[in-house]
């Protein structure tokens, strides 16, 4: 669990799924959250910052990495067109995550959890609703760089 990740941490998963899924994209920042109660991340699209629910700490690495591609895929398509599921498809283990979610919020007592809700055309908020998809393997398998740097 993430119970103690840093939000530099958390830059790095960031960093790491957008390299591996989505061509290199990167938020302008990525943060735990303490006021998400209904949602598990958010991304202001206009700003580019990321907002995870610090609900999410205990959730395994493989659900955090769907909410964070979830978000990430907002900075190429901000609205969950076709092109937005056929992006976050690239993560194997999204239906997998949304099973999972759909679980812990029942168990959270999150009755709306799943549903999306738009506030705008500057910012998307997400719920986590992820739909149907492959199961695969963690993203988070390959060595992580030393260095600092990034290599997409």
């Amino acid at each position: 669990p993430h119970l103690h990740a840093s939000d530099e941490q958390l830059e790095q998963r960031a960093r790491t799924l957008g390299c591996r899924y989505l061509d290199g994209i990167e938020a302008s920042s990525i943060r735990w959250s303490s006021n998400q109660n209904k949602r598990w991340g958010s991304c202001t699209i206009q700003t580019r910052e990321i907002r995870i629910s610090e609900r999410l700490r205990v959730a395994p690495d493989w659900v955090l990495d769907a909410v964070i591609l979830h978000e990430l895929a907002h900075l190429l398509e901000p609205n969950h067109s076709p092109r937005f599921r056929q992006l976050e498809n690239r993560y194997p283990r999204r239906r997998e995550a949304d099973l999972f979610l759909e679980g812990y919020a029942l168990g959270l007592h999150m009755p709306d959890a799943g549903d999306d809700v738009a506030s705008g055309t500057t910012e998307e908020i997400d719920a986590g609703t992820f739909g149907p998809g492959p199961v695969g393997t963690r993203p988070t398998d390959a060595p992580a760089r030393t260095d600092g740097a990034t290599a997409c």
